[in-house]
């Protein structure tokens, strides 16, 4: 008979493990993801550029598009941990600080891993959306508490999501509204995560249909016929890009597993905040010794 729960004894207690995956397992996945994600869009197209033989190119085009698809899964789960440390957290107001510190932190290092300049402003990094969405839930909890405010309250997600978008965060409105999702229905994974579904399939759901747009592309781009081998593998590449970001609901099963838990993981929360920065840091820093050596 399998055991539903893990048993762990230690001085002479006994510990019960819930099964599942706690918060700190979570965070572990999702920066995992992300680092292949930024991987494949910093480091991967910089080789095509060095890159003369087409076979060679399709190649790393197919090995970033998968590093793509795998880091999607990353900001929904980022998203669901600021929805969660919202409900845990024991100092609000310190938790959003921290995220704006980080966000302002993490800038430069966004902007020189994306441009190649220390400071570019037409797209601005995740830790913004991160703390727009908690400021964006927790408005809307403060506000909500009289029934006849939540209209108001959904104006102030609206106002935000809006905010994000001019400001160009990663994810922009799309992101702000993730989280409210998550919220509205925290308690509940399977409304949440229909609702992450259709919320996707409204936002993104016309790229399904671009197949055809795709191989005109294609031909037009780069001289392929798309029933030639090479151009049908570049096909479906360009097509999995299109519709990448519904690649992102494989997010939900790792959520649908956690179980409530802080975690056992003992590392320092500031390493959670760190890795962002510090990656984007050497994967730059990559960049610069890979031009010295090709």
């Amino acid at each position: 008979m399998e055991l539903e729960n893990q048993l762990d004894i230690s001085q002479g207690c006994v510990i019960e493990k819930k099964k599942g995956l706690d918060a700190s397992q979570l965070k572990i996945i999702a920066l995992i993801t992300m680092l292949i994600d930024h991987i494949g869009a910093i480091i991967i197209p910089f080789l095509q550029g060095y890159t003369e033989n087409m076979t060679t190119f399709i190649a790393l085009e197919g090995l970033m598009v998968i590093m793509r698809l795998v880091g999607r899964i990353s900001f929904l789960i980022f998203a669901f941990l600021i929805v969660n440390g919202f409900y845990h957290t024991s100092n609000r107001k310190k938790y959003l600080l921290r995220l704006s510190i980080f966000a302002l932190i993490s800038e430069p290092f966004f902007d020189v891993a994306i441009s190649g300049r220390w400071l570019e402003f037409t797209h601005q990094n995740v830790f913004f959306t991160l703390a727009l969405g908690l400021l964006a839930i927790w408005g809307y909890d403060n506000i909500s508490k009289d029934q006849g405010f939540k209209f108001i309250g959904g104006l102030f997600i609206i106002l935000i999501g809006l905010m994000a978008a001019n400001l160009r965060t990663d994810y922009d409105l799309y992101g702000i509204l993730t989280i409210f999702m998550m919220y509205l229905f925290f308690e509940n994974k399977t409304r949440m995560s229909i609702m992450l579904v259709v919320l996707n399939l409204l936002l993104y759901g016309q790229s399904i249909g671009m197949w055809s747009s795709v191989s005109s592309f294609i031909h037009d781009g780069y001289g392929f016929v798309t029933t030639d081998g090479l151009g049908m593998i570049l096909q479906v590449l360009v097509y999995l890009q299109c519709v990448a970001q519904l690649f992102c609901l494989a997010a939900l099963w790792p959520i649908s597993k956690y179980n409530g838990e802080k975690g056992s993981i003992k590392l320092n929360k500031y390493f959670f905040y760190a890795f962002y920065p510090l990656h984007l840091f050497i994967l730059s820093l990559m960049i610069v010794i890979l031009k010295n050596i090709l």
